[in-house]
């Protein structure tokens, strides 16, 4: 069932507006999502709260595999935000941290190669059970649930928060298993500049830098810095500490939600523009390979997306391929799909990548592996 969000769970605020609307399948489903902007704290969330995503059980068999290497880009990204933890690491006596949402574990490695002392919380029974083989401490429940001596100098949030349904009670989580001069990283994808993948349905929520100072400022916490260093401005990083006095949650100016609206708004022409595009570069693809075996590498929610944006691809395609080891022997949509370690023994004529995010990590692993030649990017200009 989808639930209608009535207060806003910061400010209780009533006052919404839509700002972005798209219709997605998902495994087998249409669904529906409105982004809507409270008009007084300017949090941005989906309302009505779609069924399938309201919950966590969602997430317990579902997980997102990570492209492994050092060279790759997560590897890139982790150092990019131990850099931005470490600064203040000095402070802590005991440098104790757990990972919120710890997925396959490369930053819980990133973090013990710095010298932390780690443990994470990951409730996918997949990279649960695969990081405790490999010796680390993981928890496979919500942090609520954690034993209330367990304290950490740092908590991490690494693109995991904006997932969450009750923000509000994990940061109380979260600051209630803080030492008393611990921080709380947190990294979300930035509200001010939503981007082609920034309104995914798994987002429930999505925050700018007033709204994360008033959902910490609801737990007693306040942000301590800003990392300007990310990678772009389209990821906000945050460090944040326990407040010594009691904040109200803030009006958003006008002035500023006007500029968050405009921002979604170009955000939805710029998707419909490259929803043609892709259309029209597939239709090229397919016409000019007419009678030639065609496979997309990439069997997850971008698939979904673009069989969604273009049905015809399902006709055209025998299969796919994907780096996903809980992926093979599946199928999608009735095709077959394949590990990229069977790439020369099925040899297809033509690889259509889709991915948006990984989409030259993928090309350029395909070309240590296979012919190049009939490797197709979606995104390329």
């Amino acid at each position: 069932m989808d639930k209608m969000i009535e207060e806003c769970c910061i400010c209780g605020g009533q006052d919404f507006k839509l700002i972005f609307r798209e219709t997605k399948k998902i495994s087998g489903g249409t669904y529906v999502f409105n982004n809507v902007i409270c008009m007084y704290c300017g949090l941005i969330f989906i309302n009505p709260r779609v069924g399938i995503f309201h919950h966590a059980d969602y997430y317990k068999h579902k997980g997102i595999f990570h492209l492994e290497g050092e060279k790759g880009r997560f590897h890139k990204i982790n150092l990019n935000r131990i850099e931005f933890i470490n600064k203040y690491k000095n402070r802590f006596k005991k440098h104790t941290l757990l990972d919120v949402g710890c997925s396959s574990g490369e930053f819980l490695t990133i973090a013990n190669q710095f010298g932390w002392e780690v443990e994470g919380i990951e409730v996918t029974d997949f990279y649960n059970s695969s990081l405790q083989r490999k010796g680390f401490v993981v928890y496979n429940q919500p942090l609520k649930f954690l034993p209330k001596h367990k304290r950490y100098s740092l908590i991490a949030y690494c693109a995991v928060l904006e997932h969450l349904e009750n923000p509000i009670e994990e940061m109380q989580s979260a600051c209630d298993h803080l030492t008393e001069d611990g921080l709380l990283f947190i990294e979300v994808p930035n509200a001010e500049f939503p981007t082609d993948y920034f309104y995914t349905p798994e987002h429930i929520f999505n925050y700018t830098i007033p709204s994360m100072d008033n959902l910490l400022a609801k737990v007693g916490m306040e942000i301590k810095e800003v990392n300007e260093n990310t990678r772009g401005k389209y990821v906000l990083q945050v460090l944040a500490k326990k407040s010594s006095r009691k904040r109200p949650v803030s009006k958003i100016s006008a002035q500023y939600l006007e500029s968050l609206i405009k921002s979604s708004e170009k955000n939805s022409a710029d998707q419909n523009q490259m929803k043609e595009k892709i259309i029209c570069r597939l239709e090229t693809i397919f016409e000019k390979n007419k009678g030639k075996s065609i496979f997309l590498y990439g069997a997850g929610q971008h698939a979904n997306d673009l069989l969604g944006l273009h049905p015809r691809t399902l006709d055209r395609i025998e299969g796919f391929f994907d780096s996903d080891p809980k992926s093979i022997d599946k199928t999608l949509f009735g095709k077959p799909i394949y590990h990229k370690t069977n790439l020369r023994e099925i040899s297809p004529d033509v690889i259509i990548i889709s991915s948006f995010a990984f989409e030259d990590e993928i090309y350029n692993n395909l070309k240590e592996i296979y012919d190049i030649d009939k490797v197709f990017k979606l995104y390329e200009n």
